[in-house]
């Protein structure tokens, strides 16, 4: 992902990131696994009101670094992964 970097958009950043935890391989064995941790309750250690895009920072935020653009667009993508996954499994009559 370092290729990431080079463009220094924190949007493009977000984006790749976010792409990468979408469509990530999770192999048989470890989906229990990847599904417990990716659908478990989001506690955030401090509070931080980020501003994950490149225009002016809105009054009250913090603009994220590259660096947390990048984790935070993987972990949106592999929530929504997670969410896929579940709902895919219910629907086709899956028990947890």
């Amino acid at each position: 992902m370092a290729a990431i970097y080079e463009s220094e958009n924190r949007l493009n950043v977000f984006g790749a990131a976010w792409g990468g935890g979408i469509h990530q391989k999770v192999a048989p064995e470890k989906i229990h696994e990847f599904l417990n941790t990716w659908s478990a309750p989001y506690e955030k250690y401090i509070e931080q009101p980020m501003y994950y895009g490149d225009g002016d920072v809105p009054e009250g935020k913090i603009r994220a670094t590259l660096g947390q653009c990048l984790s935070r667009g993987f972990a949106v993508g592999s929530i929504q992964k997670t969410k896929k996954i579940i709902k895919r499994r219910k629907e086709a009559g899956w028990h947890s």
